[in-house]
């Protein structure tokens, strides 16, 4: 399926997306907002940009390819979404050619692609051939319906791309990290052609993990080596609220189980102990040594986007194919779930 095959609004959507990847930018299409088990509203395009060291960028796109665009609602609209979401910019693509459109927009700080600009870049981006479109991406992963493993698959996926929108933190990381381990497993128990779908959604929650990562890093890029890894740990092992909120869940559970089967505060102890084993279980110094590194750091944006460009290639690459920074990456999430390198780089 080529972008021209797709629907007006897909089109859409993969044209503006085409366009800021060319702006080195890191695009997400289509992420579901969700809010606990019921979906607010799509988000079309996510842009996330890293001007520099210590300034990132995220805005949303709206996008209408329709007849009756109703332009002047959809600026209100995306208006609404980014500051509902707390983002830095929004745009609206329309194929309203009015001037006075584009001038509303300027009003209230929406930037408007009009219909002119559309047709300018279309010729360009509906010849793109080298990655698949979204729809190419989600039939891959479930191209049966009935198939309740892959249904499995791409539910995972959605869920890992809305905490785009809301979890760019270190709970954020923490759950990337687990999808991460759902894939790999699935990458080693799967026959070729699954395994490589598999390798792909790997490929992506790995991109959406250091995209997370990188926005996090702006707490604490300025700080030493070794506050760096100190805050890195504490993020990998507590999650975003650290140990004194970890300290406090535990006594609120502990005082709970008192009050409702009369254990006494001894429990809080062994809860503690408990946990705390399972913590120390984790080889949480693996990640959070290597990415203390400033120069690693600093590849998080690029090794991002370098991973979501092989997920959606049209040419697979395995993992053995992998240049040598993307590998590194790989490599440590490997070892963070204690799996073999050599035997995984060798499974394709």
């Amino acid at each position: 399926m080529s972008v021209a095959e797709l629907d007006k609004g897909g089109t859409a959507e993969e044209i503006i997306r085409s366009y800021f990847l060319d702006m080195s930018a890191y695009v997400v299409r289509g992420i579901k907002l969700q809010y606990k088990d019921f979906e607010v509203t799509d988000v079309d395009i996510w842009v996330y940009l890293r001007p520099s060291p210590f300034q990132r960028s995220r805005f949303n796109i709206d996008i209408k390819n329709k007849k009756t665009p109703q332009a002047a609602e959809r600026i209100f609209w995306a208006k609404g979404l980014q500051s509902i979401l707390g983002l830095d910019d929004c745009i609206v693509a329309t194929t309203d050619k009015r001037q006075h459109i584009k001038e509303f927009g300027r009003m209230y700080g929406v930037t408007v692609f009009d219909g002119n600009f559309l047709e300018s870049i279309k010729e360009k981006y509906t010849t793109e051939i080298t990655r698949l479109s979204e729809e190419e991406f989600s039939n891959l992963i479930h191209p049966q319906k009935d198939d309740k493993s892959r249904s499995e698959w791409l539910q995972k996926i959605t869920i890992s791309k809305s905490r785009l929108l809301s979890k760019l933190d270190f709970d954020g990381c923490n759950s990337w990290l687990i999808d991460c381990g759902f894939f790999l497993e699935k990458y080693r128990t799967t026959n070729n052609e699954a395994a490589e779908i598999s390798c792909r959604c790997l490929y992506l929650v790995i991109s959406y993990f250091l995209v997370g990562l990188d926005f996090t890093s702006q707490r604490f890029i300025l700080e030493n080596s070794k506050s760096r890894e100190s805050i890195l740990e504490e993020g990998f092992k507590y999650g975003d609220l650290g140990v004194s909120r970890y300290d406090k869940t535990i006594h609120l559970v502990a005082s709970l189980t008192k009050a409702l089967i009369g254990k006494d505060a001894s429990s809080e102890k062994m809860i503690k102990n408990t946990l705390d084993s399972s913590l120390d279980n984790l080889p949480i110094a693996i990640l959070s040594q290597y990415f203390t590194n400033a120069e690693n750091l600093k590849e998080l944006f690029n090794a991002a986007k370098k991973f979501e460009q092989m997920a959606y290639s049209k040419k697979f690459s395995p993992p053995s194919a992998l240049e040598n920074k993307e590998m590194a990456i790989l490599g440590i999430i490997l070892d963070y779930y204690k799996i073999e390198r050599k035997k995984f780089f060798s499974n394709i």
